[in-house]
């Protein structure tokens, strides 16, 4: 027996002699040295027993499963993006709707509204006619450049 061992244990057995050992160890005539080994082997036995012990892993779930109504769901998602339609439209509106701008001088009297016109052109004239002045010696400087080139040609 132990020569049988050592060809198991180096993996060199064939089916007969692995069915002689197993035989061995589940009969009351294995010897006090190989008790050891008896745990081992009727561990194999109890393995193989329950391999052929058919496992239905669907046996604990029911035969019909309900129905769920897809309807509901899809509403539900309807309503969910209608709803964060509605926030993102009020957020917006209220982003665009309060100003951070200052008041720029609106006149609630159209004769004072006027007078301020007024001033605000006078002043731009002013400007206009200060900026005319500057341009002078320009255009001096443009009539003598138009001579010089006329006499050249």
């Amino acid at each position: 027996m132990n020569e049988l061992l050592e060809k198991y244990w180096s993996g060199n057995t064939t089916i007969e002699q692995e069915n002689t050992l197993r035989d061995y160890f589940n009969s009351d005539a294995v010897t006090p040295e190989h008790e050891v080994y008896r745990s081992m082997f009727n561990s194999f036995e109890e393995e193989l027993l329950q391999e052929q012990v058919s496992f239905n892993a669907f046996k604990k779930l029911p035969e019909e499963f309900p129905e769920t109504d897809k309807s509901t769901w899809k509403s539900l998602k309807g309503v969910a993006i209608a709803a964060s339609a509605a926030v993102l439209i009020a957020l917006g509106t209220a982003y665009f709707t309060t100003s951070n701008e200052p008041d720029l001088g609106t006149y609630e009297d159209p004769k004072e509204a006027y007078h301020a016109t007024l001033n605000a052109l006078q002043m731009i004239g002013a400007n206009f006619d200060h900026g005319k002045r500057k341009m002078k010696p320009l255009k001096d400087f443009d009539a003598k450049t138009k001579q010089v080139l006329s006499i050249t040609k």
